[in-house]
This record gives C-alpha cells, sequence and structure tokens, in this order.
C-alpha cells in the first residue's frame, strides 16, 4: 500500500477529529460556561479551549474533566473515561470513543437543570424578621391581618450580575421561605388556624422553573425563568373552614439588572371589623376607634374604644367597631366566638437558600446577599 495512502487517512481522521472535538467544546461551555438562558453554570475553570490543526492530550484531558464535573453536579452517569490516563482511553484509535462522547454530552445537555444533592448546600437562616402581635384592641396593640392593612416582609436578593443571577438557578439553586407563627393561644381560633396553616407549608422553593412548598400543599407558581418586572403570585396557600379565605401569597419580580424581590404577604380576610355605613341594627359590636363616627347616635353609650353597644343604625364616618360574638359555620371549627376576631402570636420569617458547593474543582458558586426592603 503506498505510504501517501496512510497519510491521507491520518490526515482525514485529524480533520474528524478536530471537527468533533469542537462540537463537543461547544456543547459543554454552554453548560458549564456563561451559557444563555437556561444554560451554564458560570465555571471558568471548566471551560475548554478550542482545537485547531490538532487534538492535543491536554485538550482531550480538559473536555473529560469538564464532562465529569459537569455529570457529577447533575448525577448524569457517563461511560467515556474521566482522562487519558485512564486504561478505558483509546490511545491507537481515538475515533473509536466519539460515539461515547456523543452519547455523554448529549445526556449532559439534557440534563442540564438536574442537580445532586449530594452537592448542594443548605445555608439556613440567611435573612429574617420578626414582630409580635396582640390584641389589635390592646393599649398599644398591633395592626390587624388585612388585604387593607396588610402584614408583610419584604427583601432583596442580590446577585453580581444577570449572568450570576441565572447560574444560582440553572444549577439548581433556590431561594426558600419559612413562615411560622408560635406563642399563640391555643383557644383562639384564628391564630390557631395561621398556625397551623404556615406549619403545614413548611418550607416554600423558588427553583429555576416553579415555586412549591416542601410538603406539596398549596397552589404552586412560576419559578425564576418566568418571572417578569412586575410582582406576581408565585405562591398560594389558604386556610380551612370559616378561615379558607385567609391566604398566605408570596410575590416576587425581578428587579434592576441582577437583583430579584421577594414579597411574603399574610393577609386575612376572616375579619371581623365593620366600618361606619356598616352597621347592622340589633347587631352587637364592640368599638376599636371612634374615627369620625358619633357612635353615640347608634346606639352606644360613649364613643370611647372597648365600649359595647347593639347598632340602631348603620352609622357615618371611618369609625371601626368589631362584632362582639360570631359563628363558625364550617369544620374544623363550630360554635361561637367572642371578642375581636385578630391574629396574636410571634410571626417569623426565615430565608435560607440551596447552593451548589461542589469543590475543589467542581460546580461550586457564591452567594448572593440578602437584604430587609420591609420588615415584619
Amino acid at each position: 500500500m503506498p505510504q501517501s495512502y496512510y497519510l491521507t487517512k491520518n490526515h482525514q481522521n485529524n480533520e474528524i477529529l478536530v471537527a468533533s472535538f469542537n462540537s463537543f467544546v461547544g456543547d459543554i461551555n454552554n453548560i458549564v460556561g456563561i451559557g444563555v438562558d437556561s444554560s451554564g453554570y458560570g465555571q471558568s475553570h471548566l471551560v475548554v479551549a478550542t482545537a485547531s490543526e490538532q487534538v492535543t492530550t491536554p485538550g482531550w484531558d480538559a473536555l473529560l474533566t469538564a464532562m465529569k464535573f459537569a455529570g457529577k453536579h447533575q448525577g448524569t452517569i457517563l461511560y467515556s473515561p474521566t482522562s487519558t490516563s485512564d486504561a478505558s482511553w483509546p490511545t491507537d484509535d481515538i475515533l473509536s470513543i466519539i460515539p461515547t462522547i456523543t452519547t455523554d454530552i448529549a445526556n449532559i445537555v439534557g440534563n442540564k437543570l438536574n442537580s445532586d444533592v449530594s452537592y448542594m448546600t443548605v445555608t439556613p437562616n440567611v435573612r429574617s424578621s420578626n414582630n409580635t402581635y396582640v390584641d389589635p384592641a390592646g393599649n398599644p396593640g398591633t395592626p390587624y391581618w388585612t388585604s387593607a392593612n396588610q402584614i408583610y416582609y419584604e427583601a432583596k436578593v442580590q446577585f453580581t450580575d444577570s449572568d450570576a443571577r441565572r447560574h444560582f438557578f440553572n444549577t439548581g439553586g433556590e431561594v426558600r421561605f419559612d413562615s411560622t407563627l408560635t406563642g399563640i393561644d391555643v383557644s383562639h381560633n384564628q391564630s390557631v388556624d395561621w398556625k397551623t396553616m404556615l406549619t403545614d407549608i413548611s418550607v416554600v422553593k423558588l427553583k429555576h422553573s416553579i415555586t412549591e412548598a416542601s410538603t406539596g400543599v398549596g397552589t404552586e407558581g412560576v419559578g425564576f425563568s418566568s418571572l417578569t418586572t412586575t410582582y406576581q403570585v408565585i405562591y398560594t396557600k389558604g386556610g380551612t373552614g370559616d378561615y379558607s379565605g385567609n391566604q398566605l401569597n408570596i410575590h416576587a419580580k425581578l428587579s434592576g439588572t441582577a437583583d430579584i424581590d421577594i414579597k411574603i404577604a399574610f393577609d386575612d380576610r376572616h375579619e371581623s371589623n365593620i366600618t361606619g355605613g356598616n352597621f347592622v341594627v340589633g347587631t352587637e359590636y364592640t368599638i376599636v376607634q371612634a374615627g369620625t363616627t358619633d357612635f353615640t347616635l347608634i346606639g352606644a353609650s360613649d364613643n370611647n374604644k372597648a365600649t359595647i353597644f347593639t347598632a340602631t343604625g348603620p352609622g357615618t364616618g371611618t369609625g371601626v367597631a368589631s362584632y362582639t360574638t360570631g359563628t363558625w359555620e364550617n369544620s374544623p371549627y363550630s360554635g361561637t366566638w367572642t371578642g375581636l376576631d385578630y391574629v396574636a402570636g410571634i410571626l417569623t420569617v426565615t430565608f435560607d437558600e440551596l447552593i451548589a458547593t461542589d469543590t475543589p474543582d467542581g460546580v461550586k458558586l457564591s452567594s448572593p446577599t440578602y437584604s430587609h426592603l420591609y420588615q415584619l
């Protein structure tokens, strides 16, 4: 066989290797490097250089290393050698390994949003806020948890840039929210229902494509990839029975070029408060605040806070009064309640984070910073 045949054949094989290698590099760099949209982990140390006239041994090793750590992060099983030093590396016929690498990289690309929890770390209490709520009619009292007088916590998650924000969620990162109500009076059903609801929810997780509770309850919503610059509800859960209108609503939006704003609202719609103009004749009320209403014109002995009266008319003005008694009509509550139906206890909101931390050479990110926008 003429020697020129072998030279031509080897030249052709080299061209095939270079073309295949550079195709692999493009695919793997889109996963481990900057990437676009839902691709990209932001791992510059894993980015592979393309080949020109030939593929060097260090080049193959760099590709195999990037594949190894991408697959490790995802939990993707790979069948390619992890380096050219492995006994399975076909030194004399590198073309023979091309199909295996092709399949492995296709699986890495397909699993790009997967993450193995073994290489992720939960950082607890990256930011928290709490407040103690008591009888609004007390002296001093705290606000009712109403949708009009909303009790909420708002925070900002700050990334170094928009790519860092993408990479956090592309690698399986989560911003987690845990709300609790403690120190309640167990005989006070309104507070009990809120405590039960928040306990049932446990932890809410904002992920790449979805926001959901760790316990599977409530209504899940969109994840990071569908956020806009306008607040939208990404998770909601209601109470039970007469308290089914009570809602935990979590809102989120993109802020600036690199941040995410989160608002956690506690909307209580089982309200005992009635304002002037809406009192029902013959119904007993307790004055919460007089405002501009003259309660003496509709049955009260005075306009003082806590005065109990039976309405003789609807009244006018901005004054507020509460039902003194009411009836629970739906399970799990029954009978009557007395006094103001409010929420009392210690409300705490805690932010946690799940972040990629495969060290020293794998997929690892730096945490964003968390700051208060509005505390409880």
